[in-house]
């Protein structure tokens, strides 16, 4: 305590401190401690008293120590005073009230620590050890920017400097994302890009068949061998044909090109050349002195929407049906997706009808893995149809859009979860897609009821960035217009298929939410690790903070913790429910 006295000294004894209390007795006894670290200690006996001697000072004082419960003003009252005369003011609270609406009431009034009575010594002094750096680190500050203001071309330069150190840690971030670190060819998530405005284009999507059979024979590292030899083969193939090569999963391919029209001949030409090339290879496994032969299958796509997945269905056909590849056509869309849509539509009426979606909360933890908030999920219940809160809305959300269903339900989750509020004021993440954004009668909604910000402060929207989002623009008009409100915002599903750094940096959310795909193999996968690793790399040098959620175990836990991510979501911490707190 010695040495912590030593430092409150070095830095306070030119500092003037207001104490304010109505006990005589508590009050000397408490201004002997302050007259060991501050030569200046102004005493006080009660709110209106206190305030008048800081009027008095005129922004001379430079820590205020108070209690709460006092005669003709009370320490909240006055806080709130002094707070109106200076914002900044640095405040702590002593009191022996602990309840939580006096603590929550001096929060909202940009205290800066509150301690209980009776006074521990040791923890006063460490509560104005951190005040009193705190008003040092100020008034270095203004001191600071009183020099800055003689240094606007040196300004300049660090600015540009540093704008050029984001640029380039900006592009090497995207390089981790757009490029497969095993093969060196671009990724899943460069193919996202590169897609999207093509009007004409070739998709050849390329499995290694059984692969997994090369992993569990002869281990990963000569599977990452036989990968990364395959990769060379794509390539050579590539060069004269006019594709380019991408990894989007461990076993899988794309060989994609633009162009002014399709010609399938031509493409029927490549492709079994392809299957040619393939077959006239021998493999070598280094380690073993061995080699092997592979043989592929494909799904072959010339649609511009949907592309890969269409693709995925298509060389699911051609495994079904003993194929070497399958053009994607309606046909693979098989007539039972049509009757499930039907029956499902059947359900989802009733289920607006009937007022059967509820939102179910789950938990979403600090780093001391204490419950900071809830997100609110969609479930549907109806015993009649055999459904519960075990059926995941991702069977019919689908469904819900193309039906044109998605509206009234997002409406009427949205409607009860603002309802919980009523109940208990406590913050909660709603996820919102890009359909919900432009549905102007729920907005207008969303605007009404956050107009009222002491509710608007305990909302978090989540924003899935997928390929759904027709116009950024409405996007960004969107969250900036909520963000005056007092929403925060998060960006969902972070790190998958559509996932844009640029945009972020533009939107400039609140919270990044890295996908559960990722975060659920972060311990086996090191694609998985290096992405998540960077994404929060990437959020800390713009002040984002980051949220992982599918956290299913202690192990993943500890992965994301030591990664730096700031908030944890997962059935380690808690199963969505309809009951909370």
């Amino acid at each position: 305590m010695y040495k912590l006295l030593e430092d409150l000294k070095k830095y306070s004894k030119d500092m003037s401190v207001l104490y304010v209390e109505d006990n005589e007795e508590v009050r000397h006894s408490t201004s002997l401690i302050l007259q060991r670290s501050f030569n200046n200690v102004i005493e006080s006996f009660d709110g209106v008293d206190g305030l008048d001697k800081y009027k008095q000072y005129n922004n001379g004082i430079d820590l205020v120590v108070t209690d709460i419960n006092m005669p003709n003003m009370n320490g909240i009252e006055m806080i709130s005073e002094i707070k109106k005369i200076n914002p900044n003011q640095q405040i702590l609270v002593v009191s022996a009230y602990g309840e939580s609406e006096y603590f929550t009431e001096t929060i909202k009034l940009g205290i800066d620590g509150y301690l209980l009575k009776p006074i521990i010594t040791e923890q006063f002094l460490e509560a104005l050890a951190t005040s009193v750096e705190k008003i040092r680190l100020k008034k270095e500050n203004i001191q600071y920017q009183k020099e800055l203001q003689h240094k606007n071309i040196e300004l300049k330069e660090l600015n540009n400097s540093l704008e050029i150190k984001v640029k380039q840690r900006t592009q090497e971030l995207e390089h981790k994302l757009y490029v497969d670190d095993l093969t060196g060819l671009k990724s899943r998530f460069k193919l996202d890009l590169d897609i999207k405005d093509v009007e004409f284009p070739v998709f050849i999507l390329v499995d290694i068949d059984n692969f997994h059979f090369v992993n569990e024979l002869f281990g990963t590292n000569a599977g990452d061998e036989i990968l990364k030899s395959f990769t060379n083969l794509l390539e050579t193939y590539a060069q004269t044909r006019r594709y380019e090569v991408y990894r989007i999963s461990g076993d899988q391919f794309v060989l994609f090109k633009a162009g002014e029209f399709f010609d399938f001949d031509e493409v029927e030409k490549d492709i079994n050349e392809l299957f040619e090339f393939v077959a006239a290879t021998n493999f070598s496994l280094k380690q073993n002195n061995e080699t092997i032969e592979l043989t592929i299958t494909a799904g072959i796509v010339v649609e511009q929407e949907k592309i890969l997945s269409k693709a995925d269905m298509a060389l699911s056909y051609a495994k079904d049906n003993n194929m070497r590849f399958s053009v994607y056509h309606l046909n693979i869309d098989f007539s039972e997706e049509i009757a499930n849509t039907v029956k499902w539509l059947k359900i989802l009426k009733k289920g607006v009808k009937q007022n059967l979606f509820i939102p179910f909360l789950q938990p979403i933890v600090n780093r001391e893995q204490k419950i900071i908030k809830y997100e609110t999920l969609m479930r549907l219940i109806s015993k009649e149809d055999s459904i519960d809160e075990t059926t995941s809305p991702a069977k019919f959300l689908l469904i819900a859009l193309k039906t044109k269903q998605y509206n009234n339900i997002s409406y009427l989750v949205i409607k009860k979860t603002f309802k919980l509020l009523e109940k208990k004021k406590i913050d909660l993440s709603i996820n919102l897609t890009y359909q919900d954004i432009i549905n102007r009668e729920l907005v207008q909604f969303l605007k009404k009821i956050l107009s009222d910000r002491n509710i608007a402060k305990h909302i978090i929207f989540e924003i899935v960035e997928s390929e759904d989002i027709g116009n950024f623009e409405i996007l960004a008009d969107f969250i900036e217009k909520f963000k005056a409100l007092g929403v925060r915002i998060a960006i969902d599903d972070f790190g998958t298929g559509y996932s844009n750094f640029t945009h972020i940096i533009k939107l400039k959310p609140n919270y990044l939410k890295i996908d559960g795909s990722l975060i659920k193999n972060i311990d086996t996968n090191k694609d998985s690790f290096e992405l998540v690793k960077a994404i929060v790399q990437f959020s800390k040098e713009l002040n984002i903070k980051t949220i992982a959620e599918y956290i299913y175990s202690k192990k993943v836990f500890d992965i994301a913790f030591q990664l730096g991510i700031d908030e944890f979501q997962g059935y380690y911490f808690g199963k969505p429910s309809k009951e909370f707190c």
